[in-house]
């Protein structure tokens, strides 16, 4: 994840915990790409890309620490999750990820960066970007403009599965100064996670489906917050291979 993608992501989790204070706001909404028709046959054929989910602790004086091996592990857990969640899913048909050449590898990375940029972009506008946006609630066409032909040949994969996580982790100092802040009145931040999920037509681009959860109580690092945040995101997935969005 470069820097842009960071900053994004940063942006998405500053709305979603002032979500409460946005009377505008929209809540957990999913989203799936329409054509001019408003209906589009979803993808079918999947493959699963590499999780990315950042870890930070919460020191007891506010600070964030980036802490690379929860990051390792709280990623293993989304994907084993969406593996799983995907299992169970008759309709749909899932591939893993092959072996890539450099080139295809740095091919397939700008594409999953333009996906965070738009991907994110689109959640907050969508859910946060009040009335002048619900145009684009009722016609989502967001896209990252061209899809990836050669992977869908090598792989047989209509689409790609891209998750996005962000979880802040609350270290013992940060909850006992919470607990005692509480006691006296006072509001302090303490620890959340975001988890974000997308489905890319790799024919062209399109953004076929999105959504997101988030939690103040979840750890993604955990195996089972992971499972159960995932399971919640993954409820709104369409069928594939059927006509959806249809009027």
């Amino acid at each position: 994840m470069d820097a842009l993608q960071r900053v994004s992501l940063r942006i998405l989790g500053v709305f979603l915990l002032l979500s409460p204070n946005l009377g505008w706001a929209q809540g957990l909404t999913h989203f799936q790409h329409k054509s001019g028709d408003g209906a589009v046959v979803f993808p079918q054929a999947l493959i699963v890309s590499k999780p990315d989910v950042q870890v930070r602790e919460l020191t007891a004086s506010g600070a964030q620490e980036k802490v690379p091996q929860w990051g390792e592990q709280a990623s293993a857990g989304v994907r084993a999750a969406v593996e799983g969640v995907l299992a169970q899913r008759s309709d749909f048909k899932v591939s893993p990820l092959p072996a890539l050449t450099e080139q295809e590898q740095e091919a397939l990375d700008d594409f999953l960066a333009a996906y965070w940029v738009v991907g994110q972009t689109a959640h907050l506008m969508m859910n946060y970007g009040g009335s002048p946006w619900e145009h684009r609630r009722t016609k989502f066409d967001y896209t990252l403009g061209e899809g990836l032909p050669w992977l869908r040949e090598k792989t047989g994969a209509d689409a790609i599965v891209v998750a996005l996580g962000d979880d802040v982790v609350s270290s013992g100092g940060r909850v006992a100064i919470t607990v005692l802040a509480a006691a006296a009145g006072v509001g302090l931040q303490g620890g959340r996670s975001i988890i974000s999920f997308g489905v890319v037509d790799l024919r062209n681009g399109n953004i076929s489906w999105l959504h997101y959860d988030q939690s103040g109580i979840r750890d993604l690092k955990n195996p089972d917050s992971a499972k159960v945040m995932t399971q919640s995101v993954f409820e709104s997935l369409p069928l594939g291979g059927k006509l959806v969005g249809a009027k």
